[in-house]
């Protein structure tokens, strides 16, 4: 069984692989997403690649279907969760009604 060198397999990571196609020898460039991954139990991690209509491919760290495909992009790490205004606590939703209520009362007092 032979180990490839393979790009590390990212949830959310963009792949890209060029490659020649037909007898004209034009570079084709082709880019694809990596969905849901798993690590196995021998320690790699395993993704499903997904391409623009085609079907989704299973690839895994080492093996030589990865070995074609570069990491162009990885996604970036939220700091915190982004939450929608259904999710805000009673004292956020508070704090924000209070702030809308000063603004709205000095322009009531800037008219008179």
């Amino acid at each position: 069984m032979t180990d490839y060198k393979t790009p590390p397999v990212v949830a959310g990571g963009i792949y890209r692989r060029i490659y020649k196609r037909g007898s004209d020898g034009q570079d084709l460039v082709e880019h694809a997403e990596m969905g849901p991954v798993k690590q196995l139990g021998n320690g790699r991690v395993r993704g499903v690649l997904r391409r623009f209509g085609l079907p989704d491919t299973l690839v895994e760290e080492g093996k030589e279907e990865l070995s074609q495909w570069d990491l162009v992009a990885i996604p970036e790490k939220l700091e915190d969760p982004i939450r929608g205004e259904a999710r805000m606590d009673e004292k956020e939703r508070l704090e924000q009604e209070n702030e809308y209520l000063k603004r709205r009362l000095a322009q009531i007092e800037g008219v008179d």
